[in-house]
């Protein structure tokens, strides 16, 4: 179990929301269905890669970006004023603990949520564990499979890790973080430590992330000339 106290959540909400994030990203946001994620790289206007977020739809014209090692909250905010969309750009007290590993399938059922085995890559749902509302969704840094929990009211934070260090227990479960090595061979790579600050999506092996032909995003043009 980790606590994910750097992975922010940052909100895109209003009418031009689906316009901005998919300017905003260099991947092809239409086909991301509410509940659903994806992972979903930024550049900027040179093509350098500025942040790899995960992208998660909420609904109609409601997305979040789960981020870590930047502060892009800026960046979106200011895209969003210079392009006048219309939309609200907040940073959430979102709480994050990750369960990974290959016990995080008995973990989850111990904590009185087997339906979220049935998640697909990406996608979550609601829950209630220890009588607290979380979203639960198949996701998280490690090659060995597991889930976030994801907490919008932080009060309940300490609750939570205890209610998963009891449910874990049984299964040997302990305070952690992402093992590098095993990271890095799952191409899970690190924003400014493993890539530094000015390499491209390209340079790092990204390109079929990559929506060339599509309508438009922040460094487009720059990848395109790369490639």
């Amino acid at each position: 179990m980790w606590d994910v106290a750097a992975q922010r959540h940052i909100e895109v909400a209003g009418p031009d929301a689906d316009a901005l994030v998919q300017y905003l990203t260099i991947v092809d946001t239409s086909e991301v269905k509410p509940a659903f994620g994806r992972y979903a790289p930024m550049a900027d206007y040179d093509g350098t890669l500025i942040n790899d977020p995960v992208l998660l739809r909420f609904d109609d014209h409601s997305w979040r970006f789960s981020i870590a090692d930047a502060d892009v909250r800026l960046w979106i905010e200011a895209v969003a004023r210079g392009g006048d969309f219309d939309c609200t750009i907040t940073e959430l007290a979102t709480a994050t603990l990750a369960v990974q590993g290959p016990a995080s399938d008995e973990v989850i059922i111990a904590l009185g949520c087997p339906a979220a085995r049935n998640l697909a890559d990406f996608e979550r749902r609601r829950a209630e564990v220890a009588g607290v509302e979380v979203w639960i969704s198949r996701s998280g840094w490690s090659n060995q499979g597991g889930y976030e929990l994801f907490l919008d009211d932080p009060r309940h934070a300490p609750k939570l890790w205890e209610a998963v260090a009891t449910a874990g227990a049984p299964f040997g479960i302990g305070p952690g973080a992402p093992n590098p090595s095993e990271r890095l061979e799952n191409v899970l790579l690190s924003y400014g430590t493993d890539s530094g600050y000015d390499a491209t999506p390209i340079e790092l092996g990204l390109s079929d992330l990559i929506d060339f032909e599509g309508d438009g995003f922040i460094g487009q043009d720059a990848l395109r000339e790369e490639r």
